[in-house]
């Protein structure tokens, strides 16, 4: 990242969550909401609708803690994002091309299973789970001023906004 510090004229360091377990930052979420079910919801299992990393996430997330993962993925979803969360143990459904009718289906059969639905982003303890980065940066380096995020859904600027804020 040398040639982008000299252009930004200071130093730019990156935290690669690419290199996060499953692939993503998606995964601290997943895991935090998971840790904190009961044992009952566990139990039931839990469902989300995801185009790829968000489920691989929920996927890993479930079968480290010996739960069934539901994962209602895009007809058009990439062979490796269904390929991993199959490998992970998840069971998958296709449904439609858009998150609307992901997230229809898999409404539809959480309310007839009784699974418990995980978010991608909007929820307190999935963004307190992405959090974690900041959580991270702010103690290996005090230092900073100024912390850039790429934002999404919202969960992982959400969450290392809050803890950057919280701990500088």
């Amino acid at each position: 990242f040398d040639a982008l510090s000299e252009r930004a004229g200071v130093p730019v360091l990156v935290k690669p969550e690419m290199l996060q377990r499953g692939g993503a930052f998606k995964f601290r979420g997943a895991y935090t909401f998971v840790s904190k079910l009961s044992p009952e919801a566990r139990a039931r299992g839990v469902i989300t609708a995801s185009s790829g990393n968000h489920g691989q996430a929920v996927a890993l997330a479930a079968k480290l803690f010996g739960v069934q993962a539901t994962i209602v993925m895009p007809t058009t979803v990439p062979r490796a994002k269904r390929d991993g969360a199959v490998r992970l143990g998840a069971r998958c459904f296709y449904e439609g091309v858009s998150t609307a009718e992901r997230m229809a289906k898999a409404l539809e059969i959480q309310q007839a299973e009784g699974l418990t639905m995980v978010p991608p982003f909007d929820d307190h303890t999935i963004i307190a789970g992405q959090g974690t980065a900041g959580l991270e940066i702010a103690e290996e380096m005090p230092q900073l001023t100024t912390v850039l995020v790429p934002v999404g859904g919202g969960g992982l600027s959400a969450g290392v906004s809050a803890a950057i804020k919280y701990l500088v």
